[in-house]
């Protein structure tokens, strides 16, 4: 599924969460990573994976981003684990 590694990339799954909220702008994602170049560089990862999408939003200049269904399958199982992991602590 993830051939080239990018779920293993630093901000990669704190992206995918963020974006399991609904769609966002870019500068939404510096809430996870201060650096633009980071920010930058792990979205065009996760959009050459299939995670993501850039969405046009009419009046808009902004960059906006969404998951793709492989996205919301991919932030469906880790907020399962995530629980998971949850539940466990004492």
């Amino acid at each position: 599924m993830d051939k080239d590694g990018v779920l293993g990339d630093k901000y990669a799954v704190e992206f995918i969460l963020l974006l399991s909220e609904g769609t966002k702008m870019e500068s939404e994602f510096k809430r996870v990573c201060s650096n633009y170049y980071a920010i930058q560089k792990t979205l065009d990862r996760l959009i050459e994976g299939g995670y993501v999408e850039r969405v046009e939003i009419k009046r808009s200049r902004a960059r906006h981003y969404d998951l793709t269904e492989k996205g919301f399958k991919v932030a469906d199982q880790l907020s399962r684990t995530i629980e998971v992991l949850d539940s466990l602590r004492c």
